[in-house]
């Protein structure tokens, strides 16, 4: 295996895991973003009931 071609598979790899890390990455800003929205609403009205009637 040449220097070259070494070269190109760890660029190939490390693209690879930079496109499966991004999702990941997004998904858990949304999921925390989401759980903190949740939370400020239920200390700032925290009488309402949640769930279906």
């Amino acid at each position: 295996m040449s220097v070259g071609e070494l070269g190109r598979n760890w660029d190939h790899c490390l693209a690879d895991s930079a496109v499966k890390l991004g999702p990941i990455a997004f998904g858990s800003g949304m999921g925390l973003g989401m759980a903190y929205f949740n939370c400020q609403h239920d200390f700032q009205s925290p009488y309402l009931l949640h769930g279906n009637l």
